[in-house]
């Protein structure tokens, strides 16, 4: 390949890449890790304050469990007002009916990664690990099952 070629090739293989990377679909994974970035924050500020004040007069491991199950819900619910108005503001809202089942959807797709947040954070404490990294450990293993199922079933593009 001459010297020439190699030059022409490049502009074009860069602006590919930038164009994949402002790509809608890579765009909305942006936003969605920045509102889950947000829910990190909420969560363990709630799991935080949970363990220490709300639940404080339990045991370390039954203080942890319900305060690691209050943390998920109220994570849920703030993603899912951030996503709903932001990360997927494209998609189609057809009023108050429609809002309930994104909702539904979302509280049942976050459930389950919720479930395996709860899970890791049991496991890590139970393993010895800090209740607060335990907890980061299981809000990771839930990421990717959240996007996808929120992706292409709760906010779901218009057929």
């Amino acid at each position: 390949m001459s010297v020439e070629t190699e030059l022409a090739v490049k502009p074009s293989m860069t602006s590919q890449l930038g164009a994949r990377l402002r790509s809608p679909e890579t765009m909305r994974f942006v936003k969605f890790a920045a509102v889950g970035g947000s829910g990190v924050v909420v969560n363990m500020g709630v799991l935080w304050l949970g363990k220490n004040y709300v639940f404080a007069s339990l045991a370390h491991a039954s203080a942890v469990a319900w305060a690691g199950a209050l943390a998920i819900a109220v994570s849920i619910v703030s993603n899912f007002v951030l996503n709903d108005g932001w990360t997927w503001r494209d998609r189609e809202k057809r009023g108050t009916a429609h809002f309930f089942e994104r909702l539904g959807k979302y509280v049942a797709v976050a459930s389950v990664a919720g479930v395996v947040q709860w899970l890791v954070l049991q496991g890590g404490v139970w393993l010895g690990l800090h209740y607060l990294l335990a907890n980061f450990v299981g809000i990771g293993a839930g990421i990717v099952i959240n996007y996808f199922l929120n992706n292409y079933w709760t906010f779901r593009a218009k057929r």
